[in-house]
């Protein structure tokens, strides 16, 4: 049998082992308590957004389906874009007007031209000629920049202008 020493000796090597186990234990239970917490704001988090279903299956398969969903709304997306794309590069894009009296006798600069062309420089270049007995408009049509038709001084100026122009 263990005398009144030897029992007191090893009551206080018992406590002195088991004060650090314990504070390391309740070190342990106060950071499981704050895990949980987290663990727990999250879950409530994910209920509400799953409108208050109970069931993580369910959850699951809702965000599965939206995600879906939103994969072909933005596939969808791209595709009107790129054809938006395509059809803005037809589009005038460039644009240039030149005014000028077309005859000695005539003045105030009534005559003009007009260049109008998309991003691969395609349009049309609109000449109005006035004079006090009329105006004739002329209209030449432009791929890459370029007229099958003699172009005047006046519409290589528009054209030229046009191709520095960026709307």
């Amino acid at each position: 049998m263990l005398s009144d020493m030897d029992a007191a000796q090893a009551l206080v090597m018992a406590c002195a082992i088991m004060g650090p186990m314990i504070v390391a234990l309740a070190a342990f239970l106060i950071l499981t308590r704050v895990k949980l917490g987290r663990l727990s704001a999250n879950h409530d988090r994910l209920m509400k957004f799953a409108g208050g279903d109970s069931n993580m299956e369910q959850v699951l398969l809702k965000c599965v389906e939206e995600i879906r969903r939103l994969s072909a709304g933005q596939a969808n997306a791209e595709a009107a874009i790129k054809g938006i794309e395509a059809n803005v590069e037809r589009c005038v894009q460039r644009a240039a007007l030149v005014r000028y009296s077309a005859f000695e006798y005539q003045g105030g600069d009534l005559s003009f031209t007009l260049a109008l062309m998309d991003a691969n420089l395609n349009g049309v270049v609109l000449t109005n000629l006035y004079s006090r007995d009329g105006s004739v408009c002329y209209a030449k049509p432009l791929i890459n920049g370029q007229s099958k038709y003699k172009l005047a001084d006046e519409e290589i100026e528009a054209i030229r202008r046009a191709r520095m122009d960026s709307l």
